[in-house]
């Protein structure tokens, strides 16, 4: 699956000026004081190191997600021009992020969002009904906001899946650690089991040359098959045409039923010949280079009824587990300022850095090696979990430390404007890739791409510093919070 990721960690915007980062100002989660449901958190009471990974992962998550937005769907190493093999400098840019970004920081801002729920819970715990209200109509209005955007703009949206996983994770903030430990264990487990069945089903599939697409019929420019390729062939010489011994025949009283039912598997035929040629290299690049915005919305549509299926089978559970971890975490005090959160993250440092990097690194080298096997996938993909713990305690270490802080405040911006930050990527890339902008789509590498991520970047930072001068949080975040006010 692609990073789709998503701001999850903005599901407990806060609000406050940037500041400079001071952790040790920072109370702990028994000390800090209850607030109203709902209520923007500001000033001294935020914690920056939520915010600076907030905004990293926001930022990092668009160079493993511009794929989906600017080539077709159909994986390897680096492929993403319309057409031929990817270059070198292609493989070499899809290897960096794979090993850097890809899968971490989509993890990271999963347990992000467990975070932030058991923050939101400590502060309103005086009035846990209310909270529930309030927090249940928010992932609702979240569920419904990422329908939207994965329909109308970017098939790659994983709100709805986190707004349906928030609700699980309600029900399960107040539960006792042993409960909590169990379940980790059991959904990690279980998404093990999962892809682990899915690689071998598809290397399977692949040695016996049933994942094959068979030669696609002539089409129209419409993509659906055109009727011409159904005529029927010019006679041979000294035989009757086709036409002629038919007419040469006793009559014979057609049968309308037959004639509909025929027709009507015909059209069946053909709409399902047509949709099926919209997943593959040629469909996409057509659709999204050159096609309709409706061609568009029926792809997209279909890709979001596949997410909304695996929200409960593939990569629903495994995010469900990243945010149990994550309150878990916020249990253990990590975001606390002692010196038993320090101690914390340096073994999440040392235990994420000397499991993750081994698994990406083979897995990574087998993808180069075999870009087609699933294998490597698989391997790659057992790494991320620990990777993404190690980056989460190396942004608490570093925002302890006081080392090079003037550099935190950038991501700390982005970080409070998450979700506004994330759908403004969605707006930028398709504007850029898709028909009705400018008309990009299949048309650079993997390594050009990156330029696109330095360009949005260098708009999204001073644009996220600039709006925080006169607003206390981002246009969607103000406009969910109010909503999920209301609706409580």
């Amino acid at each position: 699956m692609n990073e789709t990721q998503n701001p999850s960690a903005s599901a407990h915007p806060e609000s406050g000026p940037v500041e400079a980062p001071a952790m040790a100002a920072t109370p702990t989660p028994e000390a800090a004081p209850a607030l109203p449901v709902g209520a923007p958190v500001g000033g001294k009471q935020r914690i920056n190191a939520l915010d600076v990974l907030r905004g990293l992962a926001i930022l990092l998550i668009l160079p493993a997600n511009i794929p989906t937005f600017a080539q077709p769907t159909d994986g390897g190493m680096g492929g993403s021009a319309a057409s031929g093999a990817p270059a070198f400098r292609d493989v070499l840019a899809e290897a960096l992020v794979r090993l850097v970004v890809d899968q971490k920081m989509v993890t990271m801002l999963s347990i992000l969002f467990g975070v932030g729920l058991a923050l939101q819970y400590s502060r309103a715990k005086t009035d846990p009904v209310r909270f529930g209200k309030y927090y249940g109509w928010r992932m609702f209005l979240l569920w419904g906001l990422g329908i939207l955007h994965g329909t109308f703009l970017w098939f790659g949206d994983i709100l709805n899946t986190y707004g349906t996983l928030g609700l699980i994770a309600l029900l399960l903030v107040d539960k006792p650690d042993d409960t909590l430990r169990k379940w980790t264990f059991g959904l990690v487990g279980y998404g093990v089991l999962i892809l682990s069945l899915f690689t071998v089903g598809a290397g399977v599939m692949t040695a016996t040359g049933l994942g094959r697409s068979s030669p696609a019929a002539p089409s129209s420019p419409t993509g659906i098959p055109s009727q011409s390729s159904a005529l029927p062939l010019a006679p041979r010489a000294g035989e009757a045409s086709q036409v002629e011994r038919v007419s040469n025949r006793s009559p014979v009283t057609p049968d309308p039923n037959r004639t509909a039912r025929a027709s009507g598997q015909e059209r069946g035929q053909a709409i399902g010949r047509w949709i099926g040629g919209l997943f593959e290299r040629e469909g996409q690049v057509r659709v999204y280079q050159r096609g309709s915005y409706l061609e568009q919305l029926c792809l997209r549509g279909m890709y979001v009824l596949i997410g909304i299926s695996g929200t409960f089978w593939t990569f629903g559970p495994y995010s469900l587990a990243c945010f149990i971890i994550g309150i878990r975490l916020f249990r253990a005090g990590l975001f606390e300022p002692t010196d038993e959160a320090l101690a914390l993250a340096r073994k999440m440092v040392v235990w994420g850095l000397a499991i993750g990097v081994p698994f990406h690194i083979a897995g990574v080298g087998m993808l180069l090696a075999m870009p087609r096997a699933s294998i490597g996938n698989l391997i790659h993909w057992y790494g991320i979990l620990p990777m993404a713990l190690a980056l989460i305690g190396l942004g608490v270490l570093w925002t302890r430390s006081g080392v090079l802080s003037a550099l935190q405040l950038p991501f700390q911006a982005v970080g409070r404007l998450a979700l506004s930050n994330y759908l403004f990527q969605t707006l930028v890339c398709t504007t850029l890739f898709y028909s009705y902008g400018l008309k990009l789509f299949g048309r650079f590498g993997r390594a050009d791409q990156l330029w696109f991520v330095l360009a949005i970047w260098a708009v999204q930072i001073p644009l996220s510093m600039l709006w925080l001068r006169y607003r206390e949080m981002g246009p969607v975040e103000m406009a969910w919070r109010r909503l999920a006010a209301r609706g409580a």
